[in-house]
């Protein structure tokens, strides 16, 4: 079997996102709070929306706001997805 291929199309896609978990100098797991996602159809139109959890770091605790993102499938017909961030729409 050929080796998965992966190409970024992050930025193609409406995905401008910047994680924050933690500053340069953490020096143990406690002095940050980590990332994470989720997949989910949150407007049920059966494709999937993507939800980012931002983290943390000792300094600026509460960080950013966590991002939703729906995807409004592929509208081109050019194989990307395009997701549009609803995370003020939806409150």
């Amino acid at each position: 079997h050929p080796a998965p291929y992966f190409v970024d199309i992050a930025s193609t896609a409406g995905l401008d996102v910047v994680q924050v978990s933690g500053g340069a100098d953490v020096d143990y797991i406690i002095d940050s709070l980590g990332t994470g996602g989720a997949w989910l159809d949150y407007d049920g139109d059966g494709d999937p929306d993507l939800y980012l959890v931002q983290g943390a770091t000792k300094d600026a605790p509460e960080g950013p706001p966590d991002q939703l993102y729906r995807n409004d499938g592929d509208p081109d017909g050019e194989g990307v997805p395009q997701f549009v961030d609803v995370t003020a729409a939806t409150g």
